[in-house]
């Protein structure tokens, strides 16, 4: 998820509309215990304008 967050972008020359995150197992991080990781990427993301899409 941080890479993701670190290229966006790449991830939009990719042509990549969305992104969903999620654990994929129980025993996984989720939003709840990543430490507010992805919540805090999420709005320094909105903050700072987003990435065109191509």
């Amino acid at each position: 998820m941080d890479w993701f967050f670190a290229h966006m972008d790449q991830v939009a020359n990719a042509h990549v509309a969305g992104l969903l995150f999620g654990p994929g197992q129980q025993e996984q991080t989720s939003v709840e215990t990543d430490g507010g990781n992805l919540i805090g990427k999420t709005i320094a993301y909105h903050n700072s304008g987003g990435t065109a899409l191509k």
